[in-house]
């Protein structure tokens, strides 16, 4: 099996955290090299790419994501 460790550098995925220029968002993935993947909720990326060392930790994720949506009814 191929997963990664559930915490990177102190940080997991989904944890909210703060960017060198203020904006917040989340760390939707993780690299090996120690960088971060981090959008905001709806998906928006901000960095593909940005150092551990330049993130601000806000707070840790406590539950999973879920997305809920409009069921709309089948097509006849």
């Amino acid at each position: 099996m191929n997963q990664s460790p559930t915490y990177a550098f102190g940080f997991q995925l989904f944890d909210r955290v703060q960017m060198p220029d203020g904006r917040k968002g989340f760390i939707f993935g993780r690299r090996s090299s120690g960088s971060f993947d981090v959008r905001t909720f709806d998906g928006t990326k901000l960095s593909a790419g940005i150092s551990r060392k330049k993130l601000k930790p806000l707070e840790k994720r406590k539950a999973a994501l879920t997305e809920r949506g409009m069921r709309l009814p089948p097509h006849a």
